[in-house]
Formats: C-alpha cells, structure tokens, sequence
C-alpha cells in the first residue's frame, strides 16, 4: 500500500472514534478473499470505578519514569543486552551522554520517527527454572505513530510457521531461542530481523521480559486493575513442578497481584471460549495497558524503597536495545494517548482472519497464511481503522453485475471497517467488469480512499456521475461494484 499522511480532525458531529464498552471479539475481518477489516480496536474500558484514578499532574508519572531509567542505569547493566547491533545503549555511552541526548535529541531522531511509524517488538519468556525457557510467548507487534500520538498493538500467534533468515522453516516463537544457539546469544536480534522479513515493516526497538520480572513489577507496583470480559477456568495451568493446578477468572473489574496476572495473560485451556492462543493474546494486550494505567497514578513509584526494587527487578529481567533518550521522549509520546484509542488486533484462523490451521511433517500444530501477502498488509494498515473512524466516510453502493446480493455483502464489509452506508441499490447497468469509486471529497478524505483502493480490485475516478456531488449525494464515495469484485 502506498504510504499517505493526512491531518487528524475531531469528527464535527461530536461523535466518539470508538465504543467504550467491553469488547467483542476482535478480529480482523475478510471477505471474498480480500482484505477488509484491517484492525478492529478492542477497548477495554468499563463503566465500573475500579479502573485506576487519572493522574491529576499528566506529566508527573513521566518524570517518574525518568528517574526510574537513570536508577536503572546506575544500578544495573543488566538491561543492556550484549548485542552487536546495539552499538549505542543506556549504559554504551555513560549517564551524562544519555542526559546529553535527552536534551538535545529530538522525537524526529527516534528511528521510524520520519516515516510517522515506530515499531517495537514486544517478547515475553518464561526465563530459566520453566519449561523452555526462551521459547516466547507472547509475541506483540507496538506501532507509534508519533504525529498523531496513535498506538496500535498487533498479537502474533506463537504457531505462525515462519522460514527465518537462515531458509529453514520453524514456529515464530521458537526463533528468539535458536537465535540465543545459533546467532552468539543475540536472540532478540534473530527474531526482530524474521519479524520485519514476514510482516514487511521495520522493527526499530523490541524488549523483552521474563516470567518472574513480570510477577515482581506488578506487585511492586501494587498489583492492577482489569476488566475481564467474561469468567472462565483453566483446568490445566502449569505448576513449576511439571504438574497442573486450577485458574479462574471472574466477570468484571478485578484486581490482580504479579501471579494472577501472568495466570490471566498465559492461560491457553480456559472454557467459555478462553481456551486459544487468540483468547490468550487479547488477554495480554489488555494486561499491557492495565500495567500501563498503573505506572501513570501519581505517587505511586516516589517510595525509594519500590524504585530500588524496580531498578532491580528491570536490570535482571529485560533486556532492550532501546536508549535512554529514546525510551523518554516515546514515554512523553505515551502520556498523549488516550487509552480507549489504542487499536488492538490479534491475527486468527476464524473464517474471516488471515490464518489457516495446518499439520507440520511431524505432526506439529501450525498456522499459516491464507493469502500470499495478507500479513503484510495488516501489518502495514494497522492505523487504518482509527484513520478511516476519523474521517466518518459515507457510501453509496451500486451493483454493476446481474449477480444478486453483491452490493448488500460489500455493506457488511464496509461497515466493519468504520464506513457509514447510505443505501444500496443497482447502477446504471449490469455490466461493469471492474468495480469503480467516484471520489466526490476532491481527495480530502484519503485513508477512505486509501483503503478502497486497497482491499478492491477497481478503479477511481474524480469525475461523479452527472449531476451528483457530496453535497447533493449526502456521501463521500458512490462505489459501482464490478465483476471482478
């Protein structure tokens, strides 16, 4: 897809970018074997007040933050990872030059920050004393766009057959692994390089943080507060000593310590629907941004005694290729975000997701792509959504083709992916062979435009039919479906 910018405006009709309700199922939606729903934000929002407080002083957590970095530096080196490719690090270039760059580096100098796009790849691992202790499982693709302050997460599937750079084919979440075998420890490295390879985007930072790291920031951090959409039970949630213990979760806002929370995060054989890796993701993007609310709440890390902890429990259980300076200013792009505006995704073998279920040769469960190229462009449109709600397009449909129903089944795609339909009804003729979009915004509304163009097999043309304008229409697009829809 083409890249384009355009400016954000808040919708003239007052109406919210997205629903604050408890999601549904996120998904990304397909029809016809063509790319239609490119990101379906889940929010997770809830009227309840369980949900921690809004800080009164939005910048004070960021100057926490900062004081946890600089600890994290004099405390430990740990973080760094002892990777070739991180030439420059928080520890590389001492405290006072980090400092240095803080204030004279800019949000335009952060990699990706030109093109409007920061990926980071967030890793989860169980660390030593667990069943494969390096195999990721939690596999999260973070994208900033810093112009807007939008973030988007995308889950990656730990099944997802992938060949790495080496030609051999294995699942994605054993890369990070082999890696640490076969590229001197650089891990990280491997997998970061096969993820922008597979999904077609640059990933400029990853992290990565292991079981008991996680356990021990949430209860330093004095555990979280999470909606849980629906109650479920695992049956068979692994102990430490190879056995299984029970794990419920129940309807509504909850408030977690360090172990539930990873319990709630790593569950894979949950009833109610909760028993799939899909499940699992969403879990753990909603425990991202509850972690994140948590860290913001004013006061909370001022205590010495819980920043010394923090500084430790970071120093031995992450491990980043991020600088100082870039972590502040992408932490100054955060506190922007409005936290029911985060788009979440999650890549899935519904019948509308881009993956299939297959067999490895030996007998292996995997997932594959459907499509040649379907993953990329995910990847790639993670905004669209949130871009398309922005601009509130409306459409008209017109069926161009003697086929019954093909204007009706093109509505539920479109309003999937944010566009208002006015109505549907036949063209002119029934002969069209390609499907045809008449502009009538003059090319103002161009992530509209942008996705037509994308996901439809057509062409475009300034020109409406004789007559008919946006003002006389009531609509953005008259789109005249074709044969090759």
């Amino acid at each position: 897809m083409a890249a384009f910018e355009h400016k954000i405006i808040p919708d003239p009709a007052g109406r919210r970018i997205t629903d604050i309700r408890p999601p549904s199922k996120p998904r990304v939606d397909y029809a016809h074997g063509k790319p239609i729903d490119f990101l379906k934000p889940n929010l997770i929002s809830a009227p309840t007040p369980l949900q921690s407080p809004k800080p009164k002083s939005s910048k004070l957590w960021l100057y926490v933050l900062v004081f946890i970095i600089i600890g994290m530096v004099g405390f430990s080196t740990k973080i760094i990872i002892s990777s070739s490719e991180a030439t420059k690090n928080f520890a590389g270039g001492g405290v006072l030059s980090q400092l240095k760059n803080l204030f004279v580096k800019r949000t335009k100098d952060i990699a990706g920050a030109t093109q409007n796009r920061i990926n980071i790849l967030l890793l989860g691992i169980g660390g030593e004393g667990h069943d494969g202790p390096y195999l990721t499982d939690t596999i999260i693709l973070l994208s900033i766009k810093p112009k807007e302050h939008q973030v988007a997460m995308m889950s990656i599937p730990r099944d997802l057959y992938v060949e790495n750079s080496s030609g051999n084919g294995s699942k994605i979440n054993a890369l990070y692994s082999e890696g640490r075998t076969l590229s001197k420890g650089e891990g990280s490295v491997w997998l970061k390089k096969t993820v922008s390879e597979v999904f077609g985007v640059p990933i400029h930072f990853y992290g990565v943080i292991n079981f008991n790291g996680f356990i021990e920031l949430v209860d330093t951090l004095g555990g979280i507060n999470l909606y849980v959409d629906k109650s479920f039970c695992d049956y068979q949630y692994p102990t430490l000593d190879h056995l299984t213990q029970t794990a419920c979760f129940e309807l509504g806002w909850q408030h977690f310590d360090g172990e539930q929370a990873l319990k709630y995060a790593r569950s894979r054989h949950g009833n109610n629907g909760e028993g799939s890796d899909f499940a699992r993701s969403r879990r753990q993007q909603k425990i991202i941004i509850a972690v994140k609310d948590k860290v913001t709440q004013v006061g909370l890390l001022l205590r010495p005694d819980k920043m010394d902890k923090i500084f430790k429990i970071l120093g031995d259980s992450i491990e980043t290729n991020m600088e100082l300076w870039e972590a502040i200013k992408l932490a100054q792009i955060a506190n922007e975000v409005d936290r029911d505006q985060i788009g979440l995704t999650v890549l899935d073998d519904s019948p509308e997701g881009p993956l299939r279920a297959t067999t490895g040769i030996d007998g292996a469960f995997l997932l594959v792509p459907k499509k040649t190229g379907e993953l990329q462009t995910i990847a790639q449109n993670l905004f669209i959504k949130q871009d398309i709600a922005l601009e509130a397009p409306r459409v008209i449909l017109q069926n161009g083709t003697t086929v019954a129903g093909l204007a009706t089944r093109a509505k539920v795609d479109l309003e999937r992916a944010g566009f208002t339909v006015n109505r549907t009804e036949n063209a002119d003729r029934q002969s069209y062979s390609r499907t045809v979009i008449y502009d009538l915004t003059g090319g103002k509304k161009t992530a509209s435009l942008e996705f037509l163009l994308t996901s439809l097999d057509n062409s475009v043309t300034a020109n409406s039919p004789t007559g008919l304008s946006s003002d006389s229409t009531g609509a953005d697009f008259i789109i005249v479906i074709g044969q090759e829809v």
